[in-house]
């Protein structure tokens, strides 16, 4: 589902992509469970390093993009994504 990435339509290059793979690493590690924490990390990182950049953009379809994320079980972008554009 690299497509949801490509929807969000920021760009990230390989110094990106290692920091990612290591903090991955790192975290799963971390615990006893790792097969568990796998899809966790992978998020906190996703949302720490790709999906944070949305904050200050204007997400199209933004309903659309938070169904994806809740999708891959990506609690956090989906409720990320959902707050976006909001006046408080």
């Amino acid at each position: 589902d690299l497509w949801v990435i490509e929807k969000l339509r920021v760009a990230f290059g390989n110094r990106i992509l290692r920091q990612m793979e290591d903090f991955i690493k790192i975290y799963v590690a971390c615990f006893e469970d790792s097969e568990r924490r796998i899809k966790e990390a992978i998020e906190k990182i996703l949302l720490s390093k790709v999906v944070a950049k949305l904050e200050y953009r204007s997400v199209d379809d933004k309903d659309s993009l938070q169904k994806s994320f809740e999708k891959l079980g990506l609690k956090e972008c989906a409720l990320f994504v959902s707050k976006l554009n909001q006046d408080f």
